[in-house]
């Protein structure tokens, strides 16, 4: 599940993760970024993730690639996702 980190679409209330963290859920982080300067709105995600309790283990994208990939199933992924993940997964 995206945690968006663009301040008009922080969806995700720190219950919401917490509750989503507690069923098994796993998270990434998004700046839904549209120009380099928007980049800085990483912070506010982070931010949401901590108040959810999100470790940086529980985060796909805080990881090595190759475990990433590992512990990710395709259904498990947007469609962009899930051809990078074909991707690196049939070309290394």
């Amino acid at each position: 599940m995206e945690i968006n980190s663009y301040p008009d679409r922080l969806d995700l209330s720190a219950v919401h993760i917490r509750f989503a963290r507690e069923s098994g859920v796993r998270f990434s982080l998004g700046t839904d970024a549209h120009a380099a300067e928007q980049l800085r709105y990483m912070r506010y995600g982070v931010a949401q993730a901590r108040r959810g309790l999100v470790t940086r283990d529980e985060l796909l994208n805080a990881q090595p690639w190759a475990s990433a990939a590992r512990g990710s199933s395709v259904r498990d992924c947007s469609v962009g996702s899930r051809r990078a993940l074909r991707y690196h997964r049939n070309h290394g």
